[in-house]
């Protein structure tokens, strides 16, 4: 009777096992495959520094034009949308208690939420950026006062 429970119980810890491993591997294959799509997509975006017509695709009809309204040039743009994608990964991708570290007050992307020369540009930056919880705190940084 002490083996058949002893058996039961290491089938039940091995299922356990099992599920938290699958759980834990479903995981960082999902973290993997974002990490790879955001390095590819901050290669794409860079490009828009020498070929701002690019931003075509995204609804902007006269990029060169629109980015001058935000007073950005190309490289500008192209270096911002970089950087807030960066952020972007680090936050979609750490635990919720560490991740708001990148946005504390005096953080880097902080100090850069509160430039004037962002918050003008902000409008220009955030179409490349996805729309969710990080891109909204990046905006209420912008513009609280």
């Amino acid at each position: 009777m002490l083996s058949l429970l002893f058996s039961i119980f290491s089938l039940v810890i091995a299922i356990i096992s099992f599920v938290l491993n699958y759980s834990k591997y479903k995981r960082e294959m999902y973290n993997q495959a974002l990490f790879s799509n955001e390095n590819h997509m901050m290669d794409i975006e860079s490009r828009t520094a020498k070929y701002p017509e690019f931003l075509r695709f995204h609804g902007i009809e006269n990029p060169k034009e629109f980015l001058a309204q935000h007073d950005i040039t190309p490289p500008e743009f192209a270096y911002l949308v970089n950087s807030f994608t960066a952020g972007s990964l680090f936050f979609n991708t750490a635990n919720k208690k560490k991740r708001d570290v990148i946005l504390r007050p005096n953080s880097y992307r902080w100090i850069m939420c509160k430039s004037p020369s962002v918050k003008k540009a902000w409008p220009a930056i955030k179409i490349l950026l996805a729309p969710g919880e990080y891109r909204n705190r990046l905006e209420d940084i912008i513009y609280e006062e």
